[in-house]
């Protein structure tokens, strides 16, 4: 992979961390609420992990076989899931959508503990 190609993803992944901690958190009341709601149910009430990824997608115009191609390539070594069989590009935008949304959870959980761990180091003892 290209460097600068996988320095462009970075900043794209950085910036749908960012703008996800900032909803989820909005919605739950906090990081703490937030946190345990994606860990728990990543597409429960509040978070929609699933439908934050399709319109991060279509916002960053990724939400074709070019995009999702691209961001595949990218992420060509993490775990995927199956996905349901149809045209080659749906399967590839599926594929592309599922990783990329793995792979913000993740960086979304641990965002959050990191938020959690600095709101505790800055509260006084009890």
């Amino acid at each position: 992979m290209d460097a600068h190609l996988r320095q462009q993803f970075d900043l794209l992944l950085t910036q749908a961390v960012a703008q996800f901690v900032e909803r989820i958190e909005h919605r739950a009341g906090g990081a703490a609420e937030a946190h345990a709601r994606l860990r728990d149910a990543p597409e429960g009430e509040g978070i929609w992990l699933g439908r934050f990824t399709e319109a991060f997608f279509a916002d960053q115009l990724l939400d074709n076989p070019e995009g999702a191609a691209w961001v595949a390539a990218v992420l060509a070594r993490r775990p995927g899931a199956a996905v349901a069989a149809g045209p080659v590009g749906s399967m590839l935008q599926q594929l592309a959508r599922d990783v990329f949304a793995a792979l913000l959870r993740d960086r979304t959980l641990e965002l959050l503990e990191r938020e959690l761990v600095h709101a505790d180091a800055g509260s006084p003892p009890a």
